[in-house]
């Protein structure tokens, strides 16, 4: 039997001798090429082997994608913001298990505990995500933000999310933290640190961190998104700073970046090992992100990789290391999906590899086989309801449409649930693999397990119907002094509208007593107060947990 490495060099070379890889990759991206599109590069035994734009860059003048095409590759940025603090650490100017205020006294001393720089590279700080944060306070992506903007935001904060160390969550917060602590560090913005000690050592010419919103970039890729039939720019030129994001790169360029997790050249012996260490929570138990890197298995092979999404960009990075086979791909439009075509590119050139897999591809292809069963529009119903996650606080709707069982998320997103059994379905059309499964116990609970994930556990619950009178106990206006702003609840016919600043936003739903939902906004939990009355809420939104306001 050949060695995966010696299949992967046959493959390969099969693919260049009768010049299908190409045609068969093209295959993959046909559907860019009279829109905003995607690089894509491919990387093995220390060669670009492929290198390709499919797509316009820039629709007011046509100007085509290519290997040479400037893209924010957003998120995937935050490997070179853990590379910068790794550095620092192996000049002995500091260590990750500094506490944060050591550089940074004006974050608060929260009562959850001290968050290290460890923390921070992990996800595990407890840090609401600033992103969230600026978007509850009504600030525009689009409006001019620095880092010291940021900074301030987070300062506000009275409370984390979880004690430090607790949880793995992800968090935009901590790598904008981390730029900080490099500038004040090294004296340097992280821009210009990761310049001199990454970028330049690397050779990446046509690298950089954005930091001033009036800079030109040559061969710049324009970010957009798809409204209805056409597109619209979504790109925000005036959001200047690193940390969590804005490395600018071009597949060529990454290929430096790439090769150098071979046959490191930054820093000491110990730069490698520390980037690719996972997490350890507080109890333990281990997590798969590392710096700015996240382990994962594929077909029983192991990959490093990252994903960014940021305005109209999409980008991931994947490596197979032990097969010497890389992939990065970065688009710019916002409906992309480089994670999915990355894998398909990888399936393309390694699937003798995973071939020889024959366990895992027994079990992949006998779930792909499944098929899906009849149920009847009576039996799917009995699943309809209103579910509550008891873990994130967030509700989700299933009901019956078309005598299909459909999951609700908000006006703009839902999804069709096919029955694989009778209380057991699967989620389609989602780009990843999701089980549904319902239980009938007491209450109907719900388990919705995401690529064979921890279960999120939901409880069906009953809503409550406010009569206008006790709907008008919540109006008012509320305050909030780590957002430092007004919301205010006013009374519209039978509908709570809900203020942010005298602006005008969208209904409160009604959940439970006392607790609401708003589709833009998040989950309202009110609290009375000795007179039973109205005196506060607590607003959670994804990333964000238990904003306190109260009542003016």
């Amino acid at each position: 039997m050949k060695t995966l490495s010696t299949t992967l060099l046959f493959v390969l070379s099969t693919f260049l001798a009768f010049g299908q890889l190409e045609s068969k990759i093209d295959s993959l991206f046909a559907e860019y090429n009279n829109s905003p599109g995607l690089a894509v590069g491919v990387y093995s035994k220390g060669e670009i082997l492929f290198k390709k734009g499919y797509g316009i860059a820039n629709l007011d003048y046509d100007i085509k994608i290519s290997p040479e095409t400037v893209f924010d590759i957003a998120s995937v940025s935050k490997q070179f913001t853990a590379a910068c603090i790794v550095l620092l650490e192996n000049e002995g100017k500091l260590s990750l298990d500094d506490d944060i205020r050591k550089y940074i006294p004006e974050m608060p001393e929260f009562i959850e505990g001290k968050i290290t720089i460890r923390n921070l590279l992990h996800h595990t700080s407890g840090l609401r995500n600033y992103l969230t944060l600026m978007y509850l306070s009504g600030i525009s992506f689009d409006d001019y933000f620095t880092e010291q903007m940021g900074l301030d935001i987070l300062a506000r904060q009275k409370e984390l999310n979880f004690g430090p160390g607790s949880e793995y969550l992800y968090s935009n917060s901590g790598y904008l933290t981390l730029a900080i602590i490099v500038r004040r560090v090294s004296g340097e913005s992280i821009g210009t640190f990761a310049q001199k000690n990454i970028f330049d050592p690397l050779e990446m010419k046509n690298t950089f961190i954005y930091e001033d919103g009036s800079k030109v970039v040559k061969n710049r890729a324009i970010g957009y998104s798809k409204e209805g039939e056409d597109y619209k720019r979504e790109h925000h030129f005036d959001f200047a700073l690193g940390g969590d994001g804005q490395v600018y790169t071009t597949v060529e360029d990454f290929f430096k970046w790439s090769e150098n997790f071979k046959d490191n050249t930054l820093g000491n012996d110990s730069f490698l090992n520390k980037m690719l260490t996972k997490g350890i929570l507080s109890n333990g138990d281990s997590i798969d992100y590392a710096l700015g890197l996240s382990h994962g298995v594929y077909k029983n092979q192991k990959t490093i990789e990252h994903a960014g999404a940021w305005g109209g960009f999409r980008a991931h990075y994947l490596q197979f290391p032990e097969e010497d086979l890389s992939v990065a791909i970065f688009a710019n439009r916002g409906d992309a999906n480089p994670s999915g075509k990355a894998y398909q590119v990888a399936d393309l050139i390694l699937k003798d590899s995973f071939i020889d897999v024959k366990t895992e591809d027994k079990t992949l292809n006998d779930n792909k086989k499944k098929p899906f069963i009849k149920l009847s529009t009576t039996e799917l119903e009995k699943f309809s309801g209103n579910y509550w996650n008891v873990t994130d606080s967030y509700v989700r709707k299933i009901y019956v449409k078309n005598d299909t069982l459909r999951y609700y998320r908000n006006a703009n997103s839902e999804s069709d649930l096919m029955p694989i059994s009778k209380n057991k379905f699967k989620m389609i059309n989602v780009g990843s693999d999701v089980i549904v499964k319902f239980n009938n116990k007491e209450k109907l609970t719900m388990t919705v397990i995401v690529n064979g994930a921890k279960p999120g556990i939901f409880k069906e619950y009953e809503p409550v119907v406010y009569e206008k009178e006790g709907l008008a106990g919540f109006e008012g206006s509320y305050y909030s002094k780590e957002l430092d702003l007004n919301y205010s609840l006013k009374l519209e016919g039978d509908l709570l509208i809900l203020y942010i600043n005298g602006s005008k936003q969208s209904p409160l739903e009604c959940i439970m007593e006392n607790l609401f939902s708003n589709d833009d906004y998040g989950m309202f939990q009110f609290k009375n107060n000795k007179e039973d009355k109205i005196s506060s809420f607590r607003l959670s939104a994804g990333r964000v947990k238990n904003l306190n306001f109260e009542k003016k």
